[in-house]
């Protein structure tokens, strides 16, 4: 293996006899009848714990297909809850490629691993697929800063991951690239709002778009219900189209939760990330012709 950026059980953290296991496991991505590179990776079944030990590529191309295949299959094959990998410490693209997954950095571990006759750098990445409680700890005050840092990373992460996944079932974000989820999660917010909160007014200009997440809400036109939304409609997304007035209030009709994106944070996105506005406008019209012939 040539240019190693992603480290396995060899290393200080490990002894020699952590390097036998019955559960690893290979997937291996193939081009025609070529094997363009694989990915090893150890599934504890007690811990629920999946650790990446090894990335081969011949085709640079691969190495975010690898990652992505792999994660899923551990969430949800093997149903792990911890995934771990130890990347080198110059490799900012695969760090960047596995934060869009949903790791997050857990600790910086100075010359932990050997390549050749070097000892390098990793960051130790991780991915937490349940709910994060550790319980009481007793901790020194210089380690209770770097938990809070850590503990943040992930609660961002895990909120990230709980958008990108109702964005991916609405039907204006099919079929959008996974990598580009990611980068709508930045710009999205998630509520939980009251019974009776009015999310969209009429005559008003548009400035957000909605996603109910869970809930319902009802659609009111000149005082009168005309319609009723509930989880994983869309609403506001008009203003893509048109820069028109609101021409129906919006209230939800219990206590519910909803994903709030800007509008115009969301046109400049699909501006400099063209897979993404591609997606988005073609879901768009996919959209108005459904209603043209309903």
């Amino acid at each position: 293996v040539t240019n190693r950026e992603i480290f396995g059980n060899f290393s200080l953290s490990y002894g020699f006899f952590r390097m036998a296991t019955s559960n690893t496991y290979y997937l291996v991505a193939r081009e025609g009848k070529a094997v363009v590179g694989a990915i090893g990776f150890v599934h504890d079944p007690i811990d629920q714990k999946v650790r990446i030990l090894e990335m081969i590529e011949f085709n640079d191309a691969v190495k975010g297909y690898l990652l992505v295949a792999a994660e899923r299959i551990a969430r949800e094959k093997l149903n792990a809850v911890y995934q771990e990998v130890d990347v080198s410490a110059y490799s900012p693209k695969i760090q960047r490629t596995l934060e869009r997954l949903g790791f997050v950095p857990i600790a910086y571990c100075p010359s932990m691993v050997f390549s050749n006759v070097e000892r390098l750098d990793v960051i130790r990445m991780a991915k937490i697929s349940c709910e994060y409680e550790l319980g009481t700890m007793h901790l020194l005050d210089s380690s209770k800063e770097m938990k809070e840092i850590v503990e943040k990373g992930f609660e961002n992460c895990m909120l990230g991951m709980q958008i990108t996944d109702s964005t991916r079932k609405a039907d204006l974000f099919l079929n959008v690239p996974e990598g580009e989820l990611y980068h709508l999660a930045r710009i999205a917010r998630l509520r939980e709002l009251p019974k009776g909160t009015e999310l969209v007014r009429q005559d008003t200009d548009p400035d957000n778009l909605f996603i109910l997440v869970h809930g319902k809400a009802k659609v009111i036109k000149n005082g009168q219900v005309v319609g009723l939304l509930q989880a994983g409609n869309v609403f506001g997304e008009m203003a893509l189209v048109e820069k028109i007035r609101r021409t129906a209030t919006v209230v939800l009709d219990e206590d519910s939760q909803v994903i709030e994106i800007d509008i115009q944070r969301l046109e400049h996105l699909m501006e400099n990330r063209p897979r993404l506005g591609y997606s988005i406008t073609r879901n768009l019209a996919r959209s108005l012709s459904l209603k043209l012939h309903t």
